[in-house]
């Protein structure tokens, strides 16, 4: 099978896509891929619910990065909106808040993970884009993060439920 030619991939997300987009560029060049042009609309600890209520509202509360040449450049107070215009994007990642990862409810709560897949379709570029699930992890075993109790303050327990609401809501349900 032939290696892509180019690969442009955006996230709407918070640290989590942050960290898993920081080295995107390097090895889809280190792949053969040519035209590569990674954006991330970040947030610090961004929920499903604030990336619902930005797009909603057409909020410029997003840091836009965006690497097309090895370099990453950030633009302050962008939208949701400018991030999907901004290029014909082949894959959209979103994401829940890590410590909300492994909660169901807060992905189907105000129908907001529908809400922002519809929105992204609505309005990307690129009709064949493909819309991804960012898939967070669990917090490390001493994590002191507030909503680490919501999982026993387990890793294994907050692993567990973080791929069982993967599988409910994304695999089975929306996306």
């Amino acid at each position: 099978q032939a290696m892509a030619r180019s690969l442009k991939v955006l996230a709407i997300g918070n640290s989590f896509s942050q960290d898993s987009m920081q080295h995107l560029y390097q090895i889809a060049t280190d792949a053969g891929i040519e035209d590569v042009v990674i954006g991330n609309l970040y947030i610090g600890g961004s929920s499903l619910e604030v990336h619902w209520s930005n797009a909603k509202h057409n909020l410029s509360n997003y840091r836009y990065d965006k690497n097309v040449d090895g370099t990453w450049r950030s633009i302050p107070n962008r939208t949701i909106l400018h991030g999907l215009l901004d290029e014909d994007w082949d894959i959209i990642t979103v994401q829940q808040v890590s410590g909300y990862s492994g909660i169901p409810a807060s992905f189907l709560e105000q129908d907001r993970l529908q809400n922002l897949i519809n929105y992204v379709n609505e309005h990307k570029t690129n009709p064949n884009a493909k819309i991804a699930w960012h898939l967070t992890w669990a917090y490390q075993e001493d994590s002191t993060h507030n909503n680490f109790r919501l999982y026993n303050s387990s890793q294994e327990e907050m692993f567990a439920a973080i791929i069982d609401t993967v599988q409910s809501e994304i695999v089975v349900g929306a996306i």
